[in-house]
């Protein structure tokens, strides 16, 4: 004896069903999600930026006093001596980035004139080394 099985043949409205909650979940999903950005006034092409971190003695800092003095290598220098130590230190690499970390009670205009002496020295990279607020 052979019973026929009328559920054996997947009736079309079950096999689509499970699709049609999937892709209603995902329409909520996508709906919820997009309102949780706020929209760009305007459209923004942020720019690259490439970290380049050294550590150690191979650092090119230069100290600057809360009463304009210099300092580099745990030394205090003048102008003229910052100068040829700046001079060194492109003739070994003429990419050398500079990184200058001034006292935050300096004047700014002393750090300006350290800058621009910098700049007429050849340094093309120069770093304003901050901290973070209560770090």
């Amino acid at each position: 004896m052979k019973l026929s099985n009328r559920n054996s043949r997947p009736d079309r409205e079950q096999s689509v069903m499970p699709l049609v909650n999937v892709v209603f979940l995902l329409l909520i999903f996508f709906m919820l999600a997009g309102q949780l950005t706020v929209p760009e006034i305007f459209r923004i092409e942020p720019p690259f930026s490439e970290s380049r971190t050294r550590g150690g003695a191979d650092d090119a800092f230069i100290l600057l006093s809360r009463d304009g003095e210099l300092g580099v290598d745990g030394k205090r220098v003048t102008v003229d001596q910052l100068r040829d130590v700046v001079a060194e230190w492109l003739t070994a690499d003429p990419a050398t980035v500079v990184k200058l970390k001034a006292d935050a009670d300096t004047d700014s205009h002393r750090v300006i004139e350290v800058s621009e002496l910098l700049r007429e020295e050849g340094v093309s990279s120069l770093l304003l080394l901050t901290t973070l607020p209560g770090g």
